[in-house]
């Protein structure tokens, strides 16, 4: 971990230099400034433009669900997108729940989605019995969902065929199967539309202290935004390594662990399609297979690391070739030194990081990485340039720095609200996280308290 005069040194050295990383002011509709990647994309279909225009024969996703081309995926969601528009007339401002595990359909309901300027609600469903208790609360006009075949020998429901319904009196209805709409989808092309920054582009659940979830609202700005951010924190991140993160994933896949329901395996897909690489899917209810589709896949970063994942792995590093790895992100938890320390040891090659985010702030707001994991735990990194934190006493007057305070964050990237009948909190653009930490004179964040988690 480069101590953090070279961390300062090289994040004005990325923000400056013209490139994705380079930084310039903007307004958010209620006239409050931010910061903003001035060279980024403004909107999802721009991300997709960019991933179409890379190169359509790569396979953008692989693993257990099979192999699926940029072309495949892009053609898919040409069709999806056609029907929803002249079979339901979706349009700007609809919402539609996508209810699916990590599997290449939820990519294309995504695009397909997103491209009319519709909002995707997106739904963690697992088990198949999740959908019911959303439709009523969300507002949406369709719900694209799995049908569940019950094994009942094995008490297990196995992933069934997908299908999209149309959602009357709060029941999900006349159902049409995914790949009868899709059917032949080979050389359709999607219609490449701007959306405008500000429109919503995705719903994403989180839960507050009682677990009840609670749906955040999140525009297209702060969702390109929260990936960029992503970006050059594994920038930040592998600073002392030969390769750059965009080489690195361009030639090594990312496996996603985290669900393409959660912001973090949403961004990490963004991320792959922006520089022309590939996320390793794996079917949820499939145990004990990491390591063998680490070797198999070649796989280079996992998103989603646990502690239980990390144990698996120093156990599988004697049996499997793990040496492809390169980056393991866990969460925003304070990591055990010990576990730290026999990951870094069993894979040698790979650089551990944490990070501090959530739904909420479209992902990642500061990272740390390397040695810094062990020598500060409790410290997440340096916050990102599009990112402000202030620290308050309980009256929300801001104090120092070094002080222990109420952590509260604005920026491009924080969503726009809650679902009703939930309200943010939010103070002049202001959002009141509800942990508590510091931060130092080099704007380097330490969580003393996690509220939300």
């Amino acid at each position: 971990m480069p101590n953090s005069k070279m961390v300062i040194a090289l994040e004005e050295r990325f923000t400056q230099n013209r490139g994705l990383f380079t930084c310039g002011k903007d307004t958010k509709p209620n006239g409050e400034a931010c910061v903003v990647f001035s060279n980024a994309p403004r909107d999802l279909v721009s991300v997709f433009q960019i991933a179409i225009a890379a190169n359509c024969s790569a396979v953008i996703c692989s693993g257990e669900w099979g192999q699926y081309t940029t072309q495949m995926i892009f053609a898919q969601a040409a069709k999806l997108r056609l029907f929803l528009q002249q079979e339901f007339r979706v349009r700007t401002g609809d919402r539609i729940a996508i209810s699916l595990c990590n599997r290449p359909e939820f990519i294309v309901a995504l695009v397909a989605v997103t491209s009319l300027g519709a909002t995707a609600v997106l739904i963690n469903n697992c088990n198949g019995d999740y959908e019911s208790n959303w439709t009523n609360e969300t507002g949406c006009r369709l719900i694209i969902s799995e049908m569940y075949a019950l094994d009942e020998q094995a008490g297990n429901s196995e992933h069934g065929p997908v299908i999209i319904s149309q959602i009357l009196a709060g029941v999900p209805q006349h159902s049409r199967r995914l790949t009868e709409i899709v059917k032949g989808a080979k050389h359709e092309v999607l219609p490449l539309v701007p959306v405008a920054p500000d429109v919503d582009g995705v719903i994403a659940f989180t839960s507050d202290r009682s677990g009840r979830p609670k749906g955040a609202i999140l525009t297209h700005r702060a969702i390109v935004t929260g990936v960029i951010n992503a970006m050059l924190a594994s920038e930040l991140a592998n600073a002392g390594s030969a390769s750059s993160v965009f080489s690195l994933r361009r030639h090594l896949p990312t496996l996603l662990l985290s669900p393409l329901s959660h912001i973090s395996g949403l961004s990490d897909f963004l991320q792959q399609a922006l520089v022309g690489g590939r996320v390793v899917l794996r079917k949820s209810d499939v145990s004990g297979t990491v390591a063998s589709l680490i070797q198999q896949e070649k796989v280079g970063s996992i998103v989603g690391v646990t502690a239980e994942l990390a144990n698996e792995l120093v156990e599988a590093a004697n049996c499997y070739d793990l040496s492809s790895l390169k980056n393991l992100y866990f969460g925003s938890a304070e990591l055990p030194c010990e576990l730290v320390h026999d990951l870094r040891k069993a894979v040698p090659s790979a650089i551990v990081s944490t990070s501090y985010g959530f739904n909420e702030t479209a992902g990642v707001v500061c990272s740390m990485a390397g040695d810094g994991v062990l020598e500060t735990p409790k410290t997440f990194g340096r916050v990102l340039p599009t990112v402000e934190i202030k620290i308050t006493d309980s009256k929300q007057n801001r104090i120092e720095d070094g002080e222990v305070g109420e952590i509260w964050i604005r920026g491009a990237m924080l969503f726009r609200d809650y679902l009703a009948p939930y309200k943010a909190e939010f103070r002049d653009g202001w959002f009141n996280t509800g942990d508590t930490g510091f931060l130092t004179a080099d704007r380097f964040l330490a969580i003393v308290d996690f509220a939300k988690y």
